[in-house]
């Protein structure tokens, strides 16, 4: 039976992000023919319940660092609900030279090695950018008044960004905490000591977490519009009663719908959104959990989407993986485009 263990990440860049940093882990697997794999869940959590943290940022991050080194070499995948680089347009024009020098004359082996065969400059400019970062912006706000200095929103997207239909840029208003901390205070330190590898910008290693950017919208999005006949992910269809009428088949309520709030609606939607993957709707993988719903109770109370957002991210890992069907890993379903090794892409 081949398995694999996936931990998701809905990322926060709020002071207060031990309160809004959900972690899940669980085991993918596949052990009957002719059935998609599972995903059985066994944790879901915010990062102030891990060891030494607390609701303050500082303290949510260092325990959370502390929590993926030591899963280091039982964990095969992290999916990150953040931005792991910026586009090529955008770096050009932050001019960020200096630093990405000073990068390259400093940076680990971890950052400048590793890189997928082939066209290797790509990678290895990101592996610079991820020095650089911290060296070119010391604060969020330095980083987006950088940013914004280059242009618009519009033209300053990168390829994924168009492709996978994300909500937001890394440095947009809503974005940009977000954005800035995932790459300065994540990213960057667990490259460095080489505690994780970033697809598909580095090559995978054994023992060593390879981690994809992950989005949940863009997940629900993608099943919604296959389910509309017109993407690349299968869905089952619902039938429609026997009426006399038509009998054509009609399609299941939408995914991406508003879903994080207190409302009864908000909650339906999150129940609905569980539902999709625990019953089968999305044929690539089942949802499981390993505990007597208490898990599912959890991340459908949830008010804010934080917890079943962190176990979309582990989904959108699952869905990319060969064990699902993605014969082109370790680039995403929809294709290779080597763009990715500089921007990143989004995996879905």
């Amino acid at each position: 039976m081949t398995q694999e263990v996936v931990i998701g990440i809905d990322w926060s860049g709020a002071k207060e992000a031990g309160r809004a940093v959900w972690v899940s882990r669980g085991c993918l697997s596949s052990d009957a023919a002719g059935q998609p794999p599972v995903f059985r869940l066994t944790e879901c959590f915010p990062a102030s319940n891990l060891p030494d943290a607390g609701p303050s940022r500082d303290e949510s991050y260092k325990a959370l660092l502390a929590y993926i080194r030591a899963h280091k070499g039982t964990v095969g995948y992290i999916g990150l609900d953040a931005p792991v680089s910026l586009s090529e347009l955008l770096l050009d024009r932050l001019e960020l030279q200096e630093h990405i020098k000073l990068a390259g004359d400093t940076a680990t082996s971890s950052s400048k090695a590793h890189t997928p065969a082939g066209d290797q400059s790509g990678a290895t400019r990101w592996g610079r950018f991820i020095e650089a970062f911290g060296e070119a912006f010391d604060s969020p706000e330095a980083f987006k008044r950088a940013c914004d200095a280059c242009g618009s929103e519009k033209e300053l997207k990168r390829a994924s960004d168009v492709l996978h239909k994300t909500p937001w840029l890394p440095h947009n208003v809503r974005m940009f905490r977000q954005a800035y901390h995932s790459l300065a205070s994540l990213i960057a330190p667990l490259v460095r000591s080489d505690d994780i590898r970033v697809a598909p910008m580095q090559s995978a290693a054994e023992g060593v977490p390879l981690l994809l950017e992950t989005c949940p919208a863009s997940l629900l999005k993608a099943i919604d519009s296959n389910n509309r006949d017109d993407g690349q992910r299968p869905a089952k269809r619902q039938k429609t009663a026997t009426d006399g009428s038509s009998g054509k088949a009609t399609l299941p309520p939408a995914l991406y719908q508003p879903y994080k709030g207190t409302t009864d609606a908000h909650r339906r939607q999150r129940e609905r959104i569980w539902a999709s993957f625990e019953d089968g709707s999305c044929e690539l993988v089942r949802l499981q959990t390993a505990d007597d719903g208490q898990l599912r109770a959890l991340c459908v109370g949830n008010a804010g989407g934080d917890a079943l957002d962190s176990v979309l991210a582990a989904l959108c890992v699952c869905v990319s993986l060969p064990m699902c069907g993605n014969e082109l890993f370790p680039w995403p379903r929809t294709g290779r485009d080597d763009v990715y090794l500089t921007e990143g892409c989004v995996y879905c």
